[in-house]
């Protein structure tokens, strides 16, 4: 879910299943991305599902922006961890180890080719 698209009412049907855990296992996992786009009403909103949570329930909100674009109220409820990427060489190890390195060295030397799409042709005149 992105966080352009989370309103009061999403908020209230949240709140409402807390009262229920998962039946695929032990937890109930809500993950909001771009959680910067949320707007400060519904952050305000998010904030009583936050404090309602029970054991067996998380959240978790992922931006790529300074988290200080969030409420303070909002900001207070989160542990902020920040991801880096891998270096080079440990990507290439891993790669190694998953698809054998001869698939590696073919798709490091193949060039990557994207279709062109083109708009299927319309006889003159015609509309849509």
């Amino acid at each position: 879910m992105g966080g352009r698209e989370f309103g009061f009412e999403l908020a209230r049907e949240w709140t409402r299943s807390l009262a229920y855990g998962s039946l695929f296992g032990p937890w109930s996992v809500k993950v909001m991305n771009e959680l910067d786009r949320c707007s400060k009403d519904a952050q305000n909103m998010l904030l009583t599902y936050l404090d309602r949570m029970r054991p067996g329930h998380a959240f978790i909100g992922i931006t790529n922006l300074d988290v200080s674009n969030l409420t303070e109220r909002f900001q207070t409820r989160f542990q902020s961890v920040r991801l880096q990427p891998p270096e080079n060489e440990v990507l290439a190890q891993f790669l190694v180890r998953r698809w054998g390195s001869s698939a590696v060295r073919a798709a490091a030397h193949k060039p990557w080719r994207f279709p062109i799409l083109r708009p299927p042709s319309r006889p003159p005149g015609s509309c849509c």
